[in-house]
């Protein structure tokens, strides 16, 4: 196909693809014993119950476990397809049925299969939200599960004899998110989740649950010791609060609550003889989704709400619940819709509260329609209060089952993060990563033959060669950068169509007959944001989509992205030359200023990290770093030149000697403008106030930072814009972190600070153009006209 190279641009939308700049490699990793263990966890919308995918069996398979937080165990259904060479059923009055505190024998007559063998220990299997009940097999099998640091999912370890129950089909039934095959429980028994991790790998007994309000993306269960840290870079395990934690007859996690309050006022309630409120017993549950409240409770709990809520119109009620308002009359916060406080009073050493806000305390239930997020739960409840799961999301839940004891951290939004901000991944991608499933179905696919020089060179840009596979297929590492897992997928090619444009608007529609990219296995592609089915890479790598997309139209390996800092509208990315027209008609390809592009730092033996240098990662050389003019003073002997530029970090990190110049004389430029300084929110240090004295928010005239390339002409100017982020109300901070003494580069160019400025990558001319903020000419990164 020949199109015309100087016409031909194509554009992709932002958050359709996950934009990654360096490259895939394989590290052998030593057998070692983890202090922590992560498992991610989603919320199913249809029923607003969280799931968890864990590998089990051998081979290995991702299955997906219904969270259940007070389940006595881990069971699975094995009636259908339970495929596994290392599955085995401990035989009756054996040291596994001791420990699973079941003494009775499971007889028989069937033909042998998992779940039905004669002689061996019965359990009794309840489903949580059915309370349907059935006798299962004791069992053994393989189960793998991801390691971290603390910061990042590291390589997966097993479980070689894992005791689980095997259930039949039939407790599968009734209200469960769509195609779970059992029940992940986390209670605290000797063959539940968290004490068989323990156990097995030696470290204390406790696990933290942070379960994500997002239908699209992860939250996550750490198991072991902290740091538990959340992008970008915020430690949640402290500060937390602390309050005694018992385990019901039933099993259940039990606290104790001394009062409500709402907007700082006590829910009134029955008082025993001794003058003390009386709430009774406080069960903390993964299985309701919504908190229950007994029913004198509940009357007394939304009154006092009604009443302290009273200048938002009341509509009725949607069920399950009692009290529903007018949305459109309610305001919006960083912690969800504008409405009362809730301060759970807990005992503690200290005055401790949970305190719960909008975010937690309110359910959409239909347009215009908002509804506090409490039920009744009737006059002979389980429990006075059973705390439910949107209660629990984007909270930090620490069970410290050695010490009896929970910790909890209340909203994670005020800390500037949330429980979708674990960072699974600690790989990256070269080119384009798909996953297959049975759904895949094309007659134009092929597979790429391991002896042809398509693979030879494929396999030189992964870092792996093979053999043959048993069908010639070409076998390369592929990687999931979201979650860290590495598998080996087949090098494949297929037709590819997206958009050309004239720079302007979108125009006609081309296709890349033999597009190459990975056909990795369908497990590769869980984690990924908004059920994508793959990755796709950026890199300087001859698989990426620049570099083929080039080959194909034979049009200049360029390509150039600007990210827009909003949710609700898209940035873009052009591939080829300029135009590049942003409304109202402004060619940004014509004010681009140019510096080096580089694969590697300028001064490599001053790379940072314990971790091999990149060669598919993009660096910029920076000579110095200006305040307002002001040069700021750097130790000359580290290598200033290894600025990474990286759409996965979230904000500009420095190398702690250069970012303690930067924010010295940053302080001391502002607060010469009359700017005062406040107490730093996490994971930022360097705060100010934007109110004046009226309690007026005002526009803060913040320093510019200018990072100096080539020479003195050349300078990247960073705006408040890209500069401060708001954090609260009246406060805003410096968005660069401090990236420690260890940090990989001297700097890291982040996401934040490259929103609203288009970036041009020229791989042939090896430079990079940017803009600095286009808001100063009048437009901005969402304003492509994707119209046709």
């Amino acid at each position: 196909m020949a199109l015309n190279s100087s016409t031909l641009h194509f554009l992709l939308i932002i958050f359709s693809l996950c934009i990654l700049t360096v490259s895939s490699e394989s590290h052998a990793r030593a057998a070692f014993k983890p202090n922590t263990l992560v498992l991610p966890v989603h919320k199913d919308t249809a029923t607003n119950l969280h799931v968890t995918h864990i590998f089990k069996r051998t081979p290995l398979q991702s299955l997906p476990f219904l969270v259940d937080l007070n389940g006595r165990f881990l069971w699975s259904n094995c009636d259908q397809n339970y495929l596994s060479t290392t599955y085995r059923a401990p035989i009756c009055h054996s040291t596994q049925c001791s420990r699973a505190g079941t003494h009775y024998c499971h007889k028989s007559t069937s033909s042998p299969r998992p779940g039905c063998h004669n002689d061996t220990c019965g359990v009794m299997i309840v489903n949580p939200i059915t309370h349907r009940n059935a006798i299962g097999e004791l069992a053994q099998d393989v189960l793998s599960i991801q390691s971290t640091q603390g910061s990042y999912s590291g390589p997966g370890v097993q479980v070689p004899q894992f005791i689980f129950a095997c259930a039949p089909s039939s407790l599968l039934q009734g209200p469960l998110p769509n195609n779970v095959q059992g029940v992940a429980g986390l209670g605290d028994t000797p063959v539940a989740l968290p004490r068989q991790l323990s156990s097995q790998f030696g470290f204390k007994q406790q696990f933290a649950l942070c379960l994500t309000s997002s239908d699209t993306r992860y939250g996550v269960i750490f198991f072991g010791n902290p740091p538990y840290k959340l992008l970008p870079g915020v430690e949640v395990s402290v500060p937390i609060g602390y309050t005694p934690l018992t385990i019901s007859p039933e099993g259940a996690y039990t606290i104790r609550l001394k009062s409500i309050r709402i907007n700082n006022k006590p829910v009134p309630f029955n008082t025993s003889s001794r003058g003390e409120q009386v709430l009774g017993k406080t069960i903390i549950s993964t299985t309701a989704p919504y908190t229950l409240l007994e029913h004198s409770i509940f009357k007394s709990f939304t009154g006092l709400f009604a009443n302290q809520l009273s200048g938002v119109p009341r509509v009725n009620p949607v069920p399950p619940f009692g009290l529903c308002f007018n949305s459109k009359n309610l305001t919006s916060t960083r912690v969800g819709p504008g409405v009362p406080a809730i301060d759970l009073a807990v005992y503690s050493r200290n005055a401790t509260y949970w305190r719960i806000f909008g975010a937690n305390s309110m359910v959409q239930a239909r347009p215009g329609v908002s509804c506090l997020g409490f039920v009744d739960g009737g006059v002979n409840p389980r429990a006075s209060v059973v705390i439910g799961s949107l209660q629990l999301e984007d909270n930090l839940l620490q069970f410290d089952l050695a010490r009896s004891r929970l910790g909890f951290s209340s909203s994670l939004l005020f800390r500037r993060t949330n429980c979708a901000n674990f960072n699974f991944t600690s790989e990256t991608v070269l080119g384009v990563l798909l996953s297959s499933n049975t759904s895949y179905k094309s007659s134009s696919y092929r597979s790429v033959d391991c002896r042809s020089s398509l693979c030879s060179s494929a396999q030189s840009d992964n870092k792996y060669t093979s053999q043959c596979s048993r069908y010639n297929r070409c076998i390369l590492l592929s990687t999931n950068a979201f979650t860290s897992k590495v598998s080996i997928g087949s090098l494949s090619e297929d037709v590819l169509t997206l958009q050309a444009t004239d720079g302007l608007s979108p125009t006609s529609i081309v296709s890349v007959p033999r597009f190459i990219f990975l056909y990795a296995p369908n497990s590769l592609a869980q984690g990924l944001a908004g059920g994508a089915k793959g990755v796709a890479g950026f890199g300087h790598s001859r698989i990426g989509l620049p570099a083929q997309l080039a080959r194909e139209f034979n049009f200049t390996r360029k390509f150039a992205i600007c990210l827009s800092p909003s949710t609700n509208t898209s940035g873009v990315i052009f591939f080829g030359d300029g135009p590049y027209a942003l409304f109202p008609g402004i060619d940004v390809s014509k004010i681009l200023t140019y510096t080096p592009l580089e694969l590697r730092p300028e001064n490599p033996s001053r790379n940072f990290t314990n971790e091999p240098l990149h060669s598919h990662d993009y660096y910029i050389t920076v000579s110095s770093i200006e305040v307002n003019g002001k040069q700021v003073p750097l130790n000359s002997s580290l290598g200033r030149g290894g600025t990474k530029i990286s759409t996965i970090t979230p904000f500009t990190t420095l190398e702690s000697s250069v970012y303690n110049s930067l924010t010295r004389v940053f302080i001391n430029d502002a607060m010469a403008a009359n700017a005062t300084r406040v107490t730093g929110v996490a994971p930022f240090k360097i705060c100010f106030s934007t109110k004046v004295n009226n309690g007026d928010v005002i526009r803060p005239g913040f320093p510019v930072i200018d990072f100096i390339l080539q020479d003195e002409q050349v300078f990247w100017r960073i705006f408040e814009t890209n500069a401060m982020v708001p954090v609260a109300d009246g406060v805003a901070c410096l968005g660069f972190l401090d990236g420690g003494l260890n940090a990989g580069s001297s700097i890291v160019i982040g996401g934040y600070q490259l929103e609203d400025n288009l970036l041009q990558f020229d791989l042939v001319s090896s430079r990079l153009g940017f803009t600095s903020s286009l808001l100063l000419r009048e437009t901005s990164c969402d304003s492509f006209n994707f119209r046709s």
